[in-house]
């Protein structure tokens, strides 16, 4: 019997052992075509999911978590897109600035260059729009908004030769305007003229009028006034027998520069059209 017992508490012991004692864990393979943005994005995702999480979003930080999983998996991650978030009106127009301001440097180029500040800076915004979403303090948000047009500027004032090549490549017609101004000049009719006469021969297009401002103002101040400027472009096309369903208004505010000549500030004070043709 004490040799029967003996055995028993051999096999528990030895069961206890195996189900309480540490377990190797296997670390998953890595993934093949992991870029470093994507290396740098996951990271930023792991980081601020932590954060959201600390702050009692839970739901948000599994999101984020997700997103830092997928880009370590070499899978394409997205900055969010601000119309699956309920945010207040005034700061869904600051969001949009801020979300052309990243689609013009979201390029594989610069991906490949700086990795890690478009990695930061895409995290920044999500940041933004996340804050903005659950109502958080004014100084929170701030954080995020600060924080992501200082980087903006910086790396655009890295990228500038860049992006005026990549600018000039594309198909865009531009209208100038005068200081705190919003009315179309002589020269920007003619643009408007030119760019109806280009799409008489057209049948399937959209326009988009992207509308910018110069630095001397405050920030919302130059949001209101490039608005303002993407109205005025638009009037003078739909008078002009443009439908007013094919023209699609984006207004940017104010571009983030350390270059405060008057020169500068002349190219910024401006309304970009562009074509877009269905294939």
């Amino acid at each position: 019997m004490r040799i029967i017992y003996s055995a028993i508490l051999v096999l528990l012991i030895t069961s206890c052992a195996n189900v309480n004692g540490p377990k190797k864990i296997s670390k998953p393979a890595a993934e093949a075509n992991v870029t470093p943005f994507n290396k740098a994005l996951a990271i930023e995702y792991s980081d601020f999911a932590d954060i959201a999480f600390k702050d009692g979003n839970w739901m948000d930080s599994r999101k984020f978590k997700l997103k830092s999983e997928n880009a370590a998996k070499g899978q394409e991650v997205l900055p969010e897109d601000i119309k699956n978030w309920k945010i207040a009106q005034e700061e869904v127009d600051n969001l949009h600035w801020a979300s052309g301001r990243l689609d013009s440097v979201m390029i594989d180029s610069v991906k490949e260059a700086y990795p890690t500040k478009l990695a930061h800076l895409q995290r920044l915004f999500d940041c933004w729009v996340q804050r903005a979403a659950r109502g958080a303090k004014k100084n929170k948000i701030e954080e995020c908004r600060v924080d992501f047009v200082l980087e903006t500027a910086t790396l655009e004032n890295i990228l500038m030769p860049v992006l005026e090549v990549q600018a000039e490549a594309e198909d865009k017609s531009v209208i100038y305007f005068g200081v705190s101004s919003y009315d179309v000049n002589p020269d920007g009719v003619h643009v408007v003229n030119d760019t109806i006469e280009a799409l008489s021969g057209m049948h399937d297009y959209s326009l988009e009028i992207n509308g910018y401002a110069d630095n001397s103002g405050d920030y919302d101040s130059n949001m209101k006034l490039s608005r303002k400027r993407t109205q005025a472009v638009a009037d003078h096309f739909i008078i002009n027998g443009i439908d007013k369903n094919v023209i699609e208004q984006n207004a940017y505010g104010e571009v983030v520069s350390t270059d405060s000549s008057s020169e500068t500030k002349k190219n910024n004070r401006r309304v970009e059209i562009n074509i877009e043709s269905a294939k």
